[in-house]
Protein backbone atom coordinates (compact mmCIF):
# COMPACT_ATOMS: atom_id res chain seq x y z
CA UNK A 1 0.00 0.00 0.00
CA UNK A 2 1.27 3.23 -0.98
CA UNK A 3 2.35 5.67 1.95
CA UNK A 4 1.06 9.68 2.49
CA UNK A 5 4.77 10.47 2.00
CA UNK A 6 4.96 8.19 -1.61
CA UNK A 7 1.87 9.99 -2.81
CA UNK A 8 3.25 13.27 -2.08
CA UNK A 9 6.44 12.45 -3.82
CA UNK A 10 4.86 11.50 -6.81
CA UNK A 11 3.15 14.63 -7.16
CA UNK A 12 6.12 16.55 -6.91
CA UNK A 13 7.69 15.10 -9.57
CA UNK A 14 5.05 15.08 -11.76
CA UNK A 15 4.36 18.76 -11.09
CA UNK A 16 7.64 19.38 -12.02
CA UNK A 17 7.81 16.95 -15.17
CA UNK A 18 4.76 18.77 -16.22
CA UNK A 19 5.42 22.93 -15.48
CA UNK A 20 5.33 23.87 -19.17
CA UNK A 21 2.49 22.30 -20.15
CA UNK A 22 0.60 24.56 -17.41
CA UNK A 23 -1.57 21.13 -16.82
CA UNK A 24 -2.85 21.13 -13.26
CA UNK A 25 -3.44 18.47 -10.49
CA UNK A 26 -5.50 18.11 -8.01
CA UNK A 27 -4.78 16.10 -4.65
CA UNK A 28 -7.19 14.85 -2.34
CA UNK A 29 -6.38 12.32 0.51
CA UNK A 30 -8.68 10.49 2.23
CA UNK A 31 -8.19 8.40 5.60
CA UNK A 32 -10.23 5.29 6.42
CA UNK A 33 -11.34 5.67 9.86
CA UNK A 34 -14.43 3.43 9.96
CA UNK A 35 -12.57 0.79 11.49
CA UNK A 36 -11.65 2.88 14.09
CA UNK A 37 -15.35 4.40 14.57
CA UNK A 38 -17.44 1.18 14.30
CA UNK A 39 -15.35 -0.54 16.71
CA UNK A 40 -16.43 1.97 19.41
CA UNK A 41 -20.00 2.02 18.13
CA UNK A 42 -19.79 -1.42 18.68
CA UNK A 43 -18.60 -1.02 22.03
CA UNK A 44 -21.40 1.48 22.74
CA UNK A 45 -23.80 -0.31 21.93
CA UNK A 46 -22.97 -3.61 24.25
CA UNK A 47 -22.24 -1.44 26.73
CA UNK A 48 -26.03 0.18 26.67
CA UNK A 49 -27.46 -3.09 26.23
CA UNK A 50 -26.28 -4.85 28.77
CA UNK A 51 -27.57 -1.33 30.85
CA UNK A 52 -30.96 -2.36 29.48
CA UNK A 53 -31.04 -5.16 30.40
CA UNK A 54 -30.30 -4.71 33.62
CA UNK A 55 -33.15 -2.11 33.84
CA UNK A 56 -35.36 -5.18 32.43
CA UNK A 57 -34.28 -7.48 35.15
CA UNK A 58 -34.84 -4.86 37.75
CA UNK A 59 -38.64 -4.01 36.37
CA UNK A 60 -39.71 -7.73 36.00
CA UNK A 61 -38.39 -8.82 39.19
CA UNK A 62 -39.58 -5.49 41.05
CA UNK A 63 -43.55 -6.52 39.56
CA UNK A 64 -42.74 -10.27 40.51
CA UNK A 65 -41.16 -9.23 44.30
CA UNK A 66 -44.99 -7.75 44.56
CA UNK A 67 -47.23 -10.92 44.04
CA UNK A 68 -48.88 -12.65 46.42
CA UNK A 69 -47.47 -16.45 45.44
CA UNK A 70 -44.69 -17.63 44.40
CA UNK A 71 -46.83 -19.43 40.91
CA UNK A 72 -47.48 -16.06 40.37
CA UNK A 73 -44.18 -14.10 40.62
CA UNK A 74 -43.22 -17.18 37.95
CA UNK A 75 -45.82 -15.91 36.12
CA UNK A 76 -44.81 -12.43 35.70
CA UNK A 77 -40.94 -13.02 35.26
CA UNK A 78 -42.08 -15.65 32.34
CA UNK A 79 -44.47 -12.75 30.66
CA UNK A 80 -42.01 -10.06 31.21
CA UNK A 81 -39.00 -12.18 29.99
CA UNK A 82 -41.23 -13.05 26.39
CA UNK A 83 -41.72 -9.97 25.62
CA UNK A 84 -38.02 -8.52 26.36
CA UNK A 85 -37.05 -11.03 24.06
CA UNK A 86 -39.50 -10.75 21.64
CA UNK A 87 -40.03 -14.52 22.29
CA UNK A 88 -42.99 -16.27 20.93
CA UNK A 89 -43.30 -18.46 24.27
CA UNK A 90 -41.21 -18.66 27.37
CA UNK A 91 -41.65 -21.88 29.50
CA UNK A 92 -39.88 -23.95 32.87
CA UNK A 93 -39.97 -27.41 32.84
CA UNK A 94 -39.40 -29.75 36.36
CA UNK A 95 -38.37 -32.91 36.63
CA UNK A 96 -40.77 -35.23 38.20
CA UNK A 97 -40.13 -38.57 40.37
CA UNK A 98 -40.20 -40.71 37.52
CA UNK A 99 -37.52 -39.18 35.67
CA UNK A 100 -39.28 -37.25 32.90
CA UNK A 101 -40.07 -33.64 32.64
CA UNK A 102 -43.09 -31.95 32.93
CA UNK A 103 -44.13 -28.53 31.72
CA UNK A 104 -45.25 -26.66 34.58
CA UNK A 105 -45.01 -23.21 33.71
CA UNK A 106 -46.11 -21.45 30.60
CA UNK A 107 -46.29 -18.28 28.86
CA UNK A 108 -47.14 -17.59 25.13
CA UNK A 109 -47.37 -14.59 22.78
CA UNK A 110 -50.94 -13.64 21.25
CA UNK A 111 -51.53 -16.26 18.28
CA UNK A 112 -49.25 -18.58 19.75
CA UNK A 113 -50.73 -22.28 20.64
CA UNK A 114 -50.04 -23.46 24.08
CA UNK A 115 -47.97 -26.21 24.65
CA UNK A 116 -48.11 -26.75 28.59
CA UNK A 117 -50.96 -29.47 28.02
CA UNK A 118 -49.06 -31.65 25.73
CA UNK A 119 -45.94 -31.26 27.14
CA UNK A 120 -46.23 -33.56 30.47
CA UNK A 121 -44.04 -36.36 31.63
CA UNK A 122 -41.48 -35.91 28.60
CA UNK A 123 -39.54 -39.30 28.56
CA UNK A 124 -36.00 -38.89 29.86
CA UNK A 125 -34.12 -39.75 26.76
CA UNK A 126 -35.79 -36.43 25.07
CA UNK A 127 -33.80 -34.47 27.06
CA UNK A 128 -31.08 -36.69 27.98
CA UNK A 129 -28.37 -34.52 25.74
CA UNK A 130 -29.38 -31.31 27.31
CA UNK A 131 -29.17 -32.62 30.86
CA UNK A 132 -25.36 -34.04 29.83
CA UNK A 133 -24.86 -30.17 28.78
CA UNK A 134 -26.78 -29.15 32.14
CA UNK A 135 -23.91 -31.59 34.26
CA UNK A 136 -21.32 -29.39 32.52
CA UNK A 137 -22.48 -25.80 33.60
CA UNK A 138 -23.65 -25.19 30.07
CA UNK A 139 -26.82 -23.46 28.50
CA UNK A 140 -28.54 -25.01 25.17
CA UNK A 141 -28.80 -22.45 22.54
CA UNK A 142 -30.22 -23.33 19.17
CA UNK A 143 -29.95 -20.60 16.38
CA UNK A 144 -31.37 -23.24 13.24
CA UNK A 145 -32.82 -26.51 14.61
CA UNK A 146 -32.28 -27.79 11.60
CA UNK A 147 -28.42 -28.13 12.38
CA UNK A 148 -29.75 -30.61 15.22
CA UNK A 149 -31.64 -32.91 13.28
CA UNK A 150 -28.64 -35.55 13.11
CA UNK A 151 -27.00 -34.72 16.68
CA UNK A 152 -29.84 -35.27 18.64
CA UNK A 153 -33.48 -36.47 16.50
CA UNK A 154 -35.64 -36.91 19.78
CA UNK A 155 -35.46 -33.84 20.70
CA UNK A 156 -35.30 -31.98 17.22
CA UNK A 157 -38.25 -34.13 16.39
CA UNK A 158 -40.33 -33.06 19.86
CA UNK A 159 -39.33 -29.31 19.33
CA UNK A 160 -39.87 -29.42 15.47
CA UNK A 161 -43.89 -30.63 16.07
CA UNK A 162 -43.93 -27.58 17.88
CA UNK A 163 -42.93 -25.07 15.31
CA UNK A 164 -39.72 -24.33 17.02
CA UNK A 165 -37.00 -23.21 14.85
CA UNK A 166 -34.30 -21.38 17.32
CA UNK A 167 -34.40 -21.17 21.59
CA UNK A 168 -32.05 -20.59 24.53
CA UNK A 169 -32.58 -23.05 27.48
CA UNK A 170 -30.80 -22.50 30.94
CA UNK A 171 -30.59 -24.99 33.50
CA UNK A 172 -32.04 -24.28 37.19
CA UNK A 173 -30.02 -25.35 40.13
CA UNK A 174 -30.68 -26.11 44.20
CA UNK A 175 -27.87 -27.46 45.82
CA UNK A 176 -25.64 -28.20 42.41
CA UNK A 177 -28.43 -30.26 41.35
CA UNK A 178 -30.32 -29.85 38.14
CA UNK A 179 -33.79 -29.58 38.96
CA UNK A 180 -35.27 -27.65 36.37
CA UNK A 181 -34.98 -25.99 33.11
CA UNK A 182 -36.53 -22.68 31.49
CA UNK A 183 -36.14 -21.05 27.95
CA UNK A 184 -37.33 -19.33 25.44
CA UNK A 185 -38.83 -20.44 21.94
CA UNK A 186 -38.25 -18.77 18.80
CA UNK A 187 -36.74 -14.92 19.66
CA UNK A 188 -35.18 -13.32 16.38
CA UNK A 189 -31.50 -14.37 15.62
CA UNK A 190 -30.17 -11.19 16.91
CA UNK A 191 -31.32 -12.14 20.05
CA UNK A 192 -29.76 -15.32 20.67
CA UNK A 193 -27.09 -13.95 22.99
CA UNK A 194 -29.21 -11.26 24.78
CA UNK A 195 -31.60 -14.00 25.28
CA UNK A 196 -29.02 -16.13 26.87
CA UNK A 197 -27.57 -13.02 29.70
CA UNK A 198 -31.20 -12.39 30.48
CA UNK A 199 -31.98 -16.15 31.30
CA UNK A 200 -29.02 -16.04 33.33
CA UNK A 201 -29.81 -13.09 35.43
CA UNK A 202 -32.88 -14.47 36.22
CA UNK A 203 -32.39 -18.27 37.04
CA UNK A 204 -31.36 -17.24 40.87
CA UNK A 205 -34.91 -15.61 41.27
CA UNK A 206 -36.39 -18.47 39.66
CA UNK A 207 -35.28 -21.02 42.03
CA UNK A 208 -36.01 -19.35 44.56
CA UNK A 209 -39.16 -18.94 43.68
CA UNK A 210 -39.44 -22.93 43.25
CA UNK A 211 -38.05 -23.63 46.62
CA UNK A 212 -40.75 -20.29 48.20
CA UNK A 213 -43.56 -22.44 46.47
CA UNK A 214 -42.59 -25.60 47.64
CA UNK A 215 -42.26 -24.62 51.38
CA UNK A 216 -45.55 -22.98 50.93
CA UNK A 217 -47.39 -25.88 49.53
CA UNK A 218 -45.33 -28.11 52.52
CA UNK A 219 -46.93 -25.14 54.97
CA UNK A 220 -50.55 -25.60 53.54
CA UNK A 221 -50.26 -29.33 53.98
CA UNK A 222 -49.50 -29.13 57.39
CA UNK A 223 -52.16 -26.71 58.21
CA UNK A 224 -54.79 -28.63 56.86
CA UNK A 225 -53.81 -31.72 57.86
CA UNK A 226 -54.32 -33.99 61.19
CA UNK A 227 -50.59 -34.91 61.87
CA UNK A 228 -51.47 -38.68 63.20
CA UNK A 229 -54.28 -39.09 60.88
CA UNK A 230 -53.48 -37.28 57.55
CA UNK A 231 -56.86 -36.88 57.40
CA UNK A 232 -58.21 -32.83 56.44
CA UNK A 233 -58.86 -30.64 60.03
CA UNK A 234 -60.76 -28.13 60.87
CA UNK A 235 -59.12 -25.56 58.83
CA UNK A 236 -59.50 -27.94 55.75
CA UNK A 237 -63.07 -28.64 56.41
CA UNK A 238 -64.03 -24.87 56.27
CA UNK A 239 -61.68 -24.11 53.29
CA UNK A 240 -63.95 -26.80 51.42
CA UNK A 241 -67.08 -25.54 52.59
CA UNK A 242 -66.68 -21.99 51.39
CA UNK A 243 -65.60 -23.34 47.93
CA UNK A 244 -69.37 -25.13 47.81
CA UNK A 245 -72.01 -23.76 45.62
CA UNK A 246 -74.49 -22.45 48.19
CA UNK A 247 -77.57 -23.35 46.08
CA UNK A 248 -76.52 -26.50 46.22
CA UNK A 249 -77.83 -29.29 49.34
CA UNK A 250 -75.46 -30.30 51.72
CA UNK A 251 -74.97 -33.15 53.70
CA UNK A 252 -72.80 -33.93 56.75
CA UNK A 253 -72.51 -37.67 58.35
CA UNK A 254 -70.52 -37.61 61.37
Amino acid sequence: MATLKNICTFFQNLNEEDTETGRKYRVEIAIDVTSDFTEERRQDAVVKMYQEMEMLANRSMKAAIAAETPDESIHIILEHLGKFLNGERTYIFERNESGGDDNTYEWCAPGVTPEKDNLQNVPPEVCANWYRHFEDGKAIVIGDLEETKESDPLQYENLKRQGIHSLVVVPLYDAEKVIAFYGVDNPPPMFLKYSHDMLQIEASFLISCLRRRTLRARLLELSFQDALTRLGNRFALTAYVKRLDPSQSLAVVY
